[in-house]
């Protein structure tokens, strides 16, 4: 089959998507050939775009790149606006900041409407300054074309509020844990053991519990407790709010004094409302819109924003009530400064820490731990400031993500030994004590046949990598499959299944004992 009917079989034939299949498997020999494609660009870019949403094939594209990005132009600066559509998603997608600039140029040469929003969000996940943004939003405001459809319209806004709000950062601070406001600490209910010592640690009154975490009197500073998500003023009166008293309660505890105190600040403060509830688009407008109008009319201290903010009015319908809290979000989070780089597939760095928590039970300074598919060594990092183990050891297929991973480990301090490896090709590990790992599962970084093809051969390598009685703490949504290699393999026996929860996403963490046999 030549390159130009491996196009056409993707795109013309029924058996396309056995066919795209057949290239998560095989991405080096797929994707330079698309990038090459002269014949069929339109085809090849839309393939690569496609691809580009799985983590294996976006790390190969980025590598390529690296090495010679001219190749993008024929594709951006395209006649066909599918194809510079399509490269735009490519180029968010990978995260390839060198062509931030070629993008900037884009902005104001690209004339097709529906090709703008995917072009703002690249622009965006590039992290481009908002100033570039806000000034071409303010222009395209203006814009007055009978060939503008309304919906057209109301995409390209979205797609800016978004890329604005992504990378602003409020100039306002937020002073008011010296009020001794009422603090929310939100974690995972698995998570709660945790932060509640970590609070008595720190000599931190605990108001009281409720589902989402602890209330907390603060007193201290609290920045060091890495197993929280976020932190909210909490209003006891919020906390079950009836829907006929929903905007009069919110408004009564926006008093304007008490935030610009909070705030130390005097001028106009920013606020976005967020709604979490059953209702349709339309309806959590109407809520939003209603809400803004109650506060308006009570003072004109605060501004709605959605790109620029100091802090987000969070509403949460829960049991035919609302549970209204206020995240400040003008309050510096510098617990993961570290992590200059990630990749999409990261972990969340709360859960990470909240996994490596469980490992402090397991593991002490005499352990040698291993992350197998380290990515950018986030887990082995935190785990690292739970216990000091005698030596971490990082390995991952990709050189990107191991790039990634020293710079943070770097940053963070952490003695680790990486090694840019395919773990299954690996031989250089053994007498391994433990191994914490978030293994590869979701749309992208691949599926579930290839996962089963993975998990098998890596729980097959155990038997040479891991000493006797090692624990192995293990982060999935294939939950199915674990169970299915544990009962494969005599010597593994299953001690705990955790759920932690990530997005949309429902994972478990698997804590697994080794004993040889």
């Amino acid at each position: 089959m030549t390159e130009s009917e491996i196009l056409s079989s993707y795109y013309l034939a029924e058996e396309g998507k056995p066919f795209l299949d057949l290239c998560y498997t095989k991405p080096n020999y797929f994707i330079p050939r698309f990038l090459k494609e002269e014949t069929h660009k339109k085809k090849a870019m839309y393939a690569l775009a496609t691809l580009s949403k799985k983590k294996v094939c976006a790390d190969v594209i980025f590598q390529m790149l690296s090495k010679d990005d001219s190749v993008l132009d024929k594709f951006l600066y395209s006649e066909d606006s599918k194809t510079r559509k399509n490269t735009y998603i490519l180029l968010s997608n990978i995260v390839y900041r060198k062509a931030a600039e070629k993008l900037i140029a884009c902005l104001e040469s690209e004339k097709t409407y529906y090709c703008l929003p995917s072009l703002i969000l690249a622009l965006g996940s590039l992290e481009v300054s908002t100033h570039i943004l806000n000034e071409f939003k303010e222009k395209f405001l203006l814009v007055k074309d009978s060939a503008l459809a309304e919906r057209q319209k109301e995409d390209i806004l979205l797609a800016l509020d978004k890329a604005i709000d992504k990378n602003s950062r409020s100039q306002v601070f937020f002073e008011g844990y010296v009020l001794k406001q009422n603090i929310l600490l939100t974690t995972l209910p698995c998570a709660k053991p945790y932060l509640k010592k970590e609070l008595e640690k720190l000599n931190i009154n605990i108001v009281k519990e409720v589902n989402e975490g602890y209330v907390i009197s603060y007193s201290n500073d609290f920045s060091s407790i890495r197993v929280y998500y976020e932190a909210f003023l909490y209003f006891d009166e919020l906390y079950s709010v009836k829907k006929e008293n929903l905007y009069s309660s919110i408004a009564k505890y926006l008093e304007p004094e008490l935030f610009k105190r909070m705030f130390e600040i005097n001028k106009v403060l920013n606020y976005r409302v967020t709604i979490f509830s059953r209702d349709n688009i339309g309806g959590k407008k109407a809520i939003i819109n209603k809400l803004v109008k109650e506060i308006s009319d009570k003072t004109n201290v605060f501004n709605n924003s959605a790109s620029d903010y100091a802090f987000e009015i969070v509403i949460k319908e829960y049991q035919n009530n609302y549970r209204v809290l206020f995240k400040i979000t003008a309050d510096k989070d510098s617990r993961f400064q570290y992590r200059k780089n990630n990749l999409p597939a990261s972990i969340n760095p709360v859960t990470a820490s909240i996994i490596a928590h469980f490992g402090g039970e397991y593991f002490n300074s005499a352990s040698c731990v291993c992350d197998p598919f380290c990515g950018t060594g986030t887990m082995l990092i935190e785990l690292n400031k739970v216990v000091n183990v005698k030596k971490l050891i990082g390995v991952d297929i990709f050189v990107k993500a191991i790039t990634y991973a020293k710079e943070n480990a770097l940053k963070s301090k952490t003695p680790i030994e990486f090694i840019a490896s395919d773990i299954l090709q690996c031989d250089e590990l053994s007498n391994i004590d433990g191994i914490i790992s978030n293994l590869p599962f979701g749309n992208r970084v691949g599926n579930h046949k290839e996962n089963e093809r993975l998990y098998f051969a890596f729980f097959e390598k155990l038997g040479q990598m891991l000493k006797n009685s090692a624990t192995l703490l293990l982060y999935t949504t294939e939950i199915e499959l674990i169970k299915k290699c544990v009962d494969k393999n005599k010597q593994l026996s299953l001690i705990k299944q955790v759920k932690i929860e990530s997005g949309d996403m429902f994972p478990s963490l698997f804590i697994i004992k080794f004993k040889r046999k």
